[in-house]
């Protein structure tokens, strides 16, 4: 089976044996909130808890908190006193993209035995804001977000084929699918 750095492929196929026969047994139920911090735009975001197979898991330790906001100076342009570097939503969504599309390369890296020396992912977009600003309504906002570029360098003595499938593992993230298609939102006001 060989080796991954930092991975138990033994344990990997276990869980892929068991998952593929028990899909309700592994599905995730995953959740994030923010809340307003009473200063302009800014809030806090926090990650957690979440559910497997039905069973919640509420470890303080699992409790992540973000700021959330605008840059400083786009603070400062807008006027609002006592401007703060924060998180941008945004960046942050690019984050959680890039690093999915990395946990997906390194675990079907593992499975199919392509090792490398270095991974690095990056997703980058142009955002008009128009939208944001109320300039434009959401059903025509179609051109304020354009395409979103996820660019994967992969250092090591990889074939020409593995490289090609290292691009292909892209697909196996679920955000990468979440982003890329089309998804049922459901938005409530409780």
């Amino acid at each position: 089976m060989g080796t991954f750095p930092g991975l138990d492929k033994g344990k990997l196929e276990e869980f892929r044996t068991f998952a593929n026969k028990n899909p309700k047994d592994v599905t995730l139920d995953l959740e994030a909130k923010t809340v307003w911090d009473g200063h302009a735009v800014g809030h806090v975001g926090t990650i957690g808890p979440w559910t497997i197979a039905g069973k919640r898991n509420d470890a303080p330790t699992r409790n992540y908190k973000t700021e959330f906001g605008m840059w400083k100076e786009v603070e400062e342009i807008l006027g609002i006193p006592n401007a703060r570097d924060r998180t941008e939503a945004m960046e942050a969504a690019l984050l959680g993209l890039s690093s999915c599309v990395h946990t997906a390369i390194c675990l079907v890296s593992a499975r199919e035995g392509i090792t490398f020396k270095g991974l690095e992912v990056t997703a980058k977009v142009k955002v008009d804001p128009r939208l944001l600003f109320g300039f434009v309504e959401p059903d025509q906002a179609d051109d304020c977000l354009q395409s979103i570029d996820v660019d994967i360098k992969v250092d090591g003595d990889l074939s020409d084929a593995e490289r090609k499938r290292v691009l292909e593992m892209a697909d196996y993230s679920p955000v990468h699918l979440m982003v890329k298609q089309a998804n049922t939102i459901n938005t409530r006001l409780t």
